[in-house]
């Protein structure tokens, strides 16, 4: 940074700046004239900037050519300051280079001190030998001993990309040594695509996946089990067991979803009519597909083949901005990465020492290449051990992760609606009225878009207290038929079914009578979000106090964050 009265002139411009750089103009005496020019302008010129000594300073962020000033009297004085651009601090950027001027916005923040694993999602491998648990106030993942071990600890909520604005993860991370055929890793992760600090290997270094699927299968029911029997039904070369009643072929694929969810790993489950949709959470390639049943037939159909992620590993002596050759892995230490994407921008890494963010490698992906960095630029923060061949335990742990977007966030796609009216709903009977659900897939890929509640209205036809209750994941006595709100543009599917409802976290309120209609206004502001993740439900239901059956009706207005 360097300060300096300028020379000026009422003859000609005098250029101001020595570089493209960041400028800082204040006139003391009389009016100055500014202009920005490759060339020198003419005296004659009549475009420009006029700076005089009552004004505040001029604060020029960016520049893409010269500047130059005019004294427009023969006391005119001009102080400027330039601000090079190896002299401004990386982290005081965003992730495209602007300078800082707001907060960023948290979208997702974890911490391990009250001991909660109830609010992150946690992942271990088919055979359930990897373990995640909380130890001494970290979040703490062991693969176990077996060859394939892995555990997983990231957040529930994801952080997905805005056009034009940066993403941000912080973090911190303790590495166990680095061991032969095993990979641990913390950062920004997925199972198709992350941005991480870690070991592979041996070798302490950054890893760039990329373009990983998750496998999608769809199987479809085309007749119904013609009483109670039981179907076997083969899940990635795995046949399980699933007692279907005989109920039509929309409670078959309900009972095939339900039945599966619960005895398949690291898979999600969903039906939708006579659909069951199936999705892997790991990233490979998987095994057969079959439903065999003595009456109830079905066929399954891949969606989208799983793939593991290529890998682009750079190891710490690569670096390119600073080896951090005092680094220990095996002590706690704060991470950041940044993010342009836009398809193919730039990806900033960082490391703290000293009190200060240090940046110490840029993955510089503009103008190198024609294919997106990354599949889906939605994340995930946490931290991942897995052995791919290894049979000794490696152990990764954090004390806490956040996921952030640089600067304010505004949801401008157009909102959805919809209505019902439940019919003669008994007394003291929590019942369904509308239930909302994220889809687990959209478009052939696996979703990882939100849903935004806004607001949700109720009203009761009876003459006693009508309970409305906003719940989280219900639990329904009977099964439910979802139906797609539009399969090729939206993400929400809808049951208005009257089935009774006998759990679930509730998450909001009204207590309602007769003529007396009420409100739920959700995510008024970004600081408090309720958000529907892909493969969560939420449920408008209704407990009538007593009396007589009675119709209730409710309707909702919501935005998908696609």
């Amino acid at each position: 940074m360097a300060t300096s009265n300028v020379n000026l002139s009422v003859d000609e411009y005098v250029r101001i700046n020595t570089g493209l750089n960041p400028l800082l103009l204040q006139s003391h005496r009389d009016t100055v004239r500014i202009v920005f020019s490759q060339l020198q302008p003419a005296l004659t010129n009549k475009a420009f900037h006029q700076l005089g000594d009552d004004d505040h300073a001029l604060d020029i962020p960016y520049l893409d050519v010269n500047a130059w000033a005019l004294a427009m009297t023969d006391t005119s004085s001009l102080t400027v300051t330039e601000f090079p651009e190896s002299a401004i601090d990386p982290t005081a950027r965003t992730a495209f280079g602007e300078m800082k001027v707001e907060s960023m916005s948290p979208i997702t923040q974890v911490t391990a001190h009250y001991a909660l694993l109830n609010n992150v999602l946690t992942v271990t491998d088919n055979e359930d030998t990897g373990t995640n648990s909380l130890v001494d106030n970290k979040f703490t993942c062991d693969t176990g001993i077996s060859p394939t071990g892995l555990a997983s600890i990231t957040t529930l909520r994801q952080i997905a990309y805005r056009a034009g604005q940066g993403l941000a993860a912080r973090f911190t991370a303790l590495f166990d040594n680095g061991t032969a055929n095993n990979t641990q890793i913390a950062g920004m992760i997925t199972a198709e695509n992350s941005l991480t600090f870690g070991y592979v290997g041996e070798t302490f270094g950054i890893l760039h996946a990329h373009d990983g699927m998750d496998e999608l299968q769809e199987l479809t029911i085309t007749t119904p089990a013609a009483g109670a029997e039981t179907a076997t039904v083969v899940v990635n070369g795995i046949g399980y067991s699933v007692i279907l009643s005989g109920g039509g072929i929309v409670a078959d694929a309900y009972e095939v979803a339900a039945s599966l969810l619960q005895q398949v790993p690291n898979y999600n489950f969903s039906a939708n009519g006579a659909t069951v949709v199936a999705q892997a959470v790991l990233p490979l390639p998987q095994g057969v597909f079959t439903y065999i049943s003595a009456t109830s037939a079905g066929t399954w159909e891949q969606i989208e083949a799983g793939l593991e992620a290529e890998q682009d590993f750079i190891p710490q002596t690569e670096w390119n901005r600073n080896v951090m050759p005092g680094l220990i892995p095996q002590f706690g230490n704060v991470f950041q990465v940044q993010f342009q994407y836009l398809g193919f921008g730039d990806i900033l890494f960082f490391i703290k020492q000293a009190g200060e963010f240090v940046l110490v490698h840029i993955i510089e992906y503009t103008n190198r290449n024609t294919k997106p960095n990354v599949s889906n630029p939605t994340f995930r923060i946490g931290w991942l051990s897995v052995n791919q061949g290894n049979t000794t335990n490696v152990r990764i742990q954090g004390s806490s992760a956040g996921g952030f977007i640089e600067g304010k966030i505004f949801h401008d796609n157009s909102p959805l609606a919809d209505s019902h009216n439940q019919e003669t709903i008994p007394s003291s009977v929590l019942t369904n009225v509308m239930s909302f659900r994220n889809r687990i897939s959209f478009g052939n890929k696996v979703n990882r878009a939100e849903i935004f509640p806004r607001l949700i209205n109720g009203s009761s036809q009876t003459g006693k207290v009508a309970f409305f209750k906003i719940i989280e994941n219900p639990i329904y006595a009977t099964e439910i038929d979802f139906e797609y709100v539009d399969k090729n543009n939206s993400i929400t599917e809808i049951s208005k079914d009257n089935v009774v409802v006998t759990g679930g976290r509730e998450v909001g309120a009204m207590t309602i009578e007769a003529g007396a209609p009420d409100k739920l206004i959700f995510n008024d502001s970004e600081e408090n979000v309720t958000a529907i993740y892909p493969g969560s439900t939420l449920c408008i239901a209704v407990e009538i106090s007593a009396g007589a059956p009675a119709d209730c009706q409710a309707s909702a207005t919501w935005q998908e964050d696609l």
